[in-house]
């Protein structure tokens, strides 16, 4: 006998029993269903990071003060290692640049052609504008797909013969 993995069993063993229904009709391992259940139980640490912790267990208020004199020294990797504790990078930061409202594909335009005019400046920088351009795209389509959709309500509205005219999107900014 086999397994799903196609690995031999004997045909009393228990394990059998417990494989088979962890994988699905096409061999892959179901959601939730562990490939190896006996391996370590969530949230375990890697045995070297345990080493590293007993090491430094009780020595951590030494170090980091030897750190920071090797730092006041004049050590470099010492400074940097202060540092990058100290005032880590920064992965991002609100951006405040004026844009006018975007309702339309004429705002739009706008609005583009003044990122495009901060980033010219030095307000913004080149990956800042990057992404607020993609905001942007997402905003107008956005505006596209509501256009779409009024559309198509208009061509509904007239097919089914009704003489009053839909809101369009314009109407309801107004309201």
């Amino acid at each position: 006998m086999t397994t799903a993995d196609d690995q031999p069993l004997p045909d009393n063993s228990r394990d059998h029993q417990v494989l088979a229904p962890k994988r699905d009709a096409s061999g892959r391992f179901r959601k939730g269903a562990s490939g190896n259940p006996h391996g370590p139980p969530r949230g375990s640490r890697h045995w070297a990071t345990r080493m590293a912790e007993a090491l430094i267990d009780g020595e951590g208020d030494q170090i980091v003060r030897k750190t920071i004199e090797l730092a006041l020294g004049g050590d470099i990797y010492a400074l940097r290692i202060c540092m990058d504790r100290l005032l880590p990078p920064r992965k991002d930061r609100p951006v405040r640049f004026d844009l006018p409202r975007i309702a339309d594909a004429a705002g739009l335009l706008q609005a583009h052609a003044c990122v495009l005019q901060a980033a010219a400046d030095g307000e913004l920088s080149p990956d800042e504008a990057g992404e607020i351009s993609a905001l942007m795209k997402q905003h107008r389509d956005m505006l596209v797909l509501v256009e779409i959709t009024d559309r198509i309500a208009e061509i509904e509205r007239l097919l089914a013969g009704e003489d009053r005219p839909a809101k369009s999107n314009e109407d309801r900014d107004h309201e």
